[in-house]
């Protein structure tokens, strides 16, 4: 099944392992979380899409929270700016 973008991303976070973002869907349900790597860009930043599977049946309208991660390759971590996108909103995060 297709994967769709969460509703919200409300924070992200950067280890030397990996990318861990955390947000919420807008009915209960939701299952499967992930960052989806966007093809890379020749500014040196990663961008991510953050997805779930959606629920297949009728589920209570109430906001839900969600998680996902992902495990940077060694490529993946020479980058210092990660952005992670949702449906209706996007963070960044700039390490120095």
């Amino acid at each position: 099944m297709t994967k769709t973008k969460v509703f919200e991303v409300q924070d992200i976070g950067v280890s030397s392992e990996s990318l861990s973002a955390s947000g919420t869907a807008n009915t209960a349900g939701w299952k499967d979380a992930e960052l989806i790597k966007r093809p890379s860009s020749d500014d040196g930043k990663l961008e991510f899409d953050f997805v779930a599977q959606s629920p297949d049946s009728p589920v209570p309208q109430v906001i839900t929270p969600i998680e996902a991660i992902y495990r940077l390759s060694q490529d993946d971590r020479n980058h210092n700016h990660f952005i992670v996108y949702a449906s209706q909103n996007q963070k960044e995060i700039f390490l120095e």
